[in-house]
């Protein structure tokens, strides 16, 4: 497997400010340029999970894929940067921990407008499965994972 530099991506773990909480207001602070053409760079960002007490764990399954809007065609998952492939895990600290990753694919065609990202095809609300979105946000945006929420 061919690995890529992982450019001018941000540190893993990104500790949020006083009032720096909402996806938005993350966005601007740790956007990065989309240097690759191929392959193509998606980037996400991660919050740790209230639910558990040192914020819990992450990783992302070796067979995700994204695939263009009403198509069957899969492009399979390159590379991931700043987060583990299963079955390694990574492990927060806090629960105010945030984790920005991205996630390397093949190229797209240039007609694709909307692709679907998929960790694992079936039902529960485990996996990192976005529907329908459009390469602007791909492209120019971090895609938040899951919403902080306020305690």
């Amino acid at each position: 497997m061919k690995h890529y530099p992982a450019c001018i991506a941000p540190p893993d773990i990104i500790q949020p400010g006083p009032g720096l909480i909402t996806d938005i207001e993350v966005k601007k602070e740790i956007k990065t340029i989309n240097v690759f053409e191929d392959p193509l760079r998606i980037d996400f960002l991660y919050y740790a999970s209230n639910k558990y007490i040192n914020g819990g764990w992450v990783h992302i399954m070796p067979q995700t894929y994204i695939r263009p809007v009403g198509s069957d065609t899969r492009y399979t998952l390159l590379q991931a940067i700043n987060i583990p492939v299963a079955p390694k895990k990574h492990h927060f600290k806090t629960q105010s921990d945030m984790l920005f990753y991205s996630l390397l694919f093949p190229k797209l065609p240039k007609d694709v407008t909307h692709i679907d990202i998929i960790e694992h095809d079936g039902t529960g609300d485990n996996w990192f499965n976005f529907y329908n979105v459009s390469m602007e946000t791909v492209l120019n945006g971090i895609i938040p994972v899951n919403i902080k929420r306020s305690k």
